[in-house]
């Protein structure tokens, strides 16, 4: 329904502002497109019109009566008493609209509390008083006398409520307001339109629009009055244009543009409707200077559009390019040359200072400021790219924390050499399904297993890393990143098949602030192998989420028992397609529930408030309905998925 009202008011505005550029000085069109302005919320352009219309014939009460209805609105009271006051001075007797005006500054004035006077004509058959004789000496007041103007009769104050029958503080609804999701401060500019108005002029409400969740619903209308209502104080927008029917178009990055907001996070991700060098635009025109993230995945951006994002935003932390298929390995080119030549640059000014040949002061130098600061990459997805790629990358932003390079089948092992090499700040990794070459070398052993242990000797910061579906992960892998990471937060090696139970201690011993292990689909875990993890008390009074999905020979009753031991902090807990039953995963939720009362001493409603969140019991055959029904019970506050 409102989409619908703001697309009559584009409508109506549209015919107002071709009706104006006819008759530019006709007071009642003015007059028209003021009130259709005040009704769309935009009231600083409707003040414009009222403004104009006083300019155009200072002595017509239109005008004035239209700014202070607007000023009334925004609970302005004194500015529309001020407008009030000098339409009553200017509009003449004879005006139709003389009455309404003086009717309404007499209520301004009512309601502020201010006295008005008046003049009281000097009678000619009274003697002049010597103030008006010229050849008097007297000094003396005004010739007029001044009365009072008594108020009319008191009427009883009808109380105007600006939050349903209550009256609130503006600065307390704002707060109020700001608590709110975006979803929820739209509907309620529904109710009335007071609070419309508050809310649609309160700038600081609309900074952050993330639009991802109703990609079904919005438009370029609608995104064109968000920005509207934010103006130039938005600071995150996210738009995903996933939904098939999507109606989002270029016209919403123009409205974006046309709000000169200086953004600091904008992702607009899978469409292909808009051009590479219109989303480059977007960020390079207002925000090139405060953008810290971007995400265009899913996108048609190409390697000119990349290039010129980096030219212009060097403050860039954040960059996900996540299938973008037109991408390739030159994307970075006109970036290696900008950070060659502020090196060849730094490597003369060094030589200059200290009398050195260039080779020299390159060797002595003090370390240089990275000319970039990008922190994050996500190329996944991006099937043309090779080593050379991330090799680049790695040289242009040394101070790379986290990567993914996933589903990068042209990558090989010799990437993670690179990352090793020039990004020493790496903290997480994710080098899923890349094709690590096997080749016997003079120790006899796998690319993957070398470029591991360069990775992790050289990055002494590494927390998080994933590799997934690799037939070479093995426990030679997990030893060498648990020896020399034991800083590890993340593990996961979903779909490895050489892991065995053999690798599990090492990690229960060596990962003492271990959070979050996905051991999903390894086929060589036993039960033995996780009673031997869960059993160490650094493993299990740490890890929150932990996926065992898909081990049917690791997890069954006595692995949930298991759990409900020593899990002490788990929050999201996986073992869909495992071999438990309906009563081993009963008793699991019940022993889990009695030891977190026991633990936070807190129950409500007869539940207890335990710290699981998350429970995957999908594709678990011997797991009953009522099974199902008895846990969400017993964790109301649970998402319990079984799709049995």
């Amino acid at each position: 329904m409102y989409e619908r009202d703001v697309e009559a008011g584009t409508i109506a505005l549209s015919h107002g502002d071709s009706a104006l550029a006819a008759e530019p000085d006709r007071i009642s069109l003015l007059d028209v497109r003021a009130l259709i302005l005040t009704k769309m919320g935009r009231v600083d352009e409707a003040l414009s019109d009222a403004n104009k219309m006083c300019q155009v014939d200072p002595k017509c009460a239109m005008g004035y009566l239209r700014a202070a209805r607007i000023f009334k609105k925004k609970g302005l009271m004194d500015a529309a008493f001020k407008m009030l006051k000098i339409g009553n001075l200017r509009v003449d007797a004879s005006d139709p609209d003389r009455k309404a005006l003086e009717t309404m500054y007499i209520q301004c004035a009512a309601v502020l509390g201010v006295t008005l006077k008046r003049k009281k004509p000097v009678d000619p058959a009274l003697p002049t008083p010597p103030s008006l004789n010229p050849n008097s000496t007297t000094e003396t007041k005004d010739s007029s006398t001044e009365t009072l103007l008594p108020l009319p009769e008191a009427v009883p104050a009808t109380e105007i409520h600006n939050f349903g029958t209550h009256s609130i503080p503006f600065e307390v609804i704002q707060t109020i307001f700001e608590y709110l999701p975006l979803q929820e401060i739209t509907r309620c500019l529904r109710l009335n339109t007071t609070l419309r108005a508050m809310l649609s002029n309160n700038k600081s409400l609309w900074r952050d629009l993330n639009l991802k969740w109703f990609s079904h619903r919005i438009s370029d209308t609608s995104i064109a009055s968000l920005m509207i209502r934010g103006r130039d104080q938005v600071k995150s927008i996210q738009i995903d244009c996933i939904a098939p029917k999507n109606k989002v178009t270029k016209a919403a990055l123009r409205a974006i543009q046309s709000s000169r907001s200086r953004l600091e996070t904008l992702e607009f991700t899978h469409t292909k409707k808009v051009a590479a060098d219109i989303l480059v635009a977007t960020v390079r025109m207002h925000s090139w200077e405060t953008i810290r993230r971007v995400n265009f995945s899913g996108t048609e951006m190409t390697n000119d559009a990349v290039g010129k994002l980096f030219e212009k935003c060097r403050h860039l932390q954040e960059l996900e390019l996540a299938e973008c298929t037109q991408i390739t390995d030159s994307a970075l080119d006109s970036v290696l040359k900008i950070v060659g030549a502020n090196r060849s640059a730094f490597v003369s000014s060094q030589a200059e200072l200290v009398d050195l040949p260039a080779s020299s002061a390159a060797a002595g130098a003090a370390p240089r400021i990275p000319l970039f600061h990008l922190k994050i990459l996500n190329v996944a997805g991006c099937i043309r790219l090779t080593d050379g790629f991330i090799h680049t990358a790695a040289r242009c932003f040394p101070l790379m924390e986290t990567i993914n390079i996933s589903k990068l089948t042209r990558v090989t092992h010799r990437a993670l050499e690179s990352l090793g090499q020039h990004c020493k700040n790496l903290k997480g990794i994710d080098a899923s399904d890349i094709q690590f070459t096997y080749t016997q070398d003079d120790q006899r052993r796998n690319t993957l297993d070398t470029s591991m242990l360069l990775l992790a000797k050289e990055c002494k910061g590494l927390t998080n890393v994933r590799i997934a579906s690799c037939k070479f992960v093995n426990d030679m892998t997990v030893q060498l990143l648990t020896a020399l990471c034991p800083q590890l937060e993340s593990l996961e090696f979903p779909k490895s098949a050489n892991i065995t139970n053999a690798a599990l201690p090492k990690i229960g011993n060596r990962c003492k602030l271990l959070t979050r292990m996905n051991l999903s689909t390894c086929p060589q875990i036993t039960y033995e192998g996780l009673e031997r993890l869960f059993t160490l008390a650094t493993v299990s009074n740490e890890i929150k989420f932990l996926d065992l999905s898909m081990n049917p020979l690791a997890v069954n009753d006595k692995t949930l028992l298991l759990l409900s031991r020593f899990g002490l902090a788990l929050e999201e807990l996986n073992i869909s397609g495992c071999d438990v039953t309906g009563a081993g995963v009963l008793a699991f939720a019940e022993a889990k529930v009695a030891r977190d009362v026991q633990k936070m001493g807190q129950r409500k409603g007869g539940s207890a408030v335990g710290q699981l969140r998350v429970l995957n019991l999908d594709q678990c055959a011997r797991v009953g309905n009522d099974a199902v029904v008895h846990v969400r019970k017993l964790m109301p506050y649970a998402r319990v998925s079984a799709n049995l």
